[in-house]
């Protein structure tokens, strides 16, 4: 089973190191153009990470983006700039995570992808119940934020993407 699952991460990785080293044009999310405000030394931009959502088949990818958004302040945090979390991630301890350690209470990454490939790790540890958006929303209300107004934050930042 662990040589299954090592088997398994280094395809990921894999798969991430390929898609690292694509270019890709702006993103059109639907009706919004997604402006290049946070170019990074590591490719980062804003049309990048959408089209990483989209290429590792996160589901509900305007809700996972949202929360990218809210979560790290529009790509300004602490947390993001030098953690690479863009997600606000503990660091995971009862599933496989691609953390490397923590920074101000919260997982830190190699790169800001490390942070989507975790969080598509945390979606299939968790989510796989969850077959509507109306599920999924409910679920990081109990479960993923302390805000209690998190999911109609999400629900806005999402409305405006998609």
């Amino acid at each position: 089973l662990l040589y299954a699952f090592a088997g398994i991460c280094v395809g990921i990785l894999t798969f991430v190191a390929i898609v690292d080293n694509y270019s890709v044009e702006p993103v059109v999310l639907d009706r919004v153009v997604v402006r290049e405000r946070t170019p990074r030394d590591d490719g980062f931009t804003e049309s990048e990470l959408i089209v990483t959502i989209k290429e590792m088949n996160l589901r509900f990818s305007d809700i996972v983006y949202a929360q990218a958004v809210l979560e790290t302040g529009r790509f300004r945090s602490t947390s993001f700039v030098k953690g690479n979390n863009l997600f606000g991630m503990k660091l995971a301890r009862r599933r496989p995570t691609t953390a490397i350690g923590i920074y101000l209470g919260h997982a830190k990454y190699e790169s800001w992808r490390e942070s989507v490939l975790d969080y598509a790790l945390f979606q299939a540890a968790y989510l796989k119940g969850c077959k509507t958006r109306e599920q999924y929303l409910e679920y990081l209300k109990k479960n993923y934020a302390e805000d209690p107004n998190y999911v109609e934050k999400i629900k806005v930042i999402a409305a405006k993407v998609g």
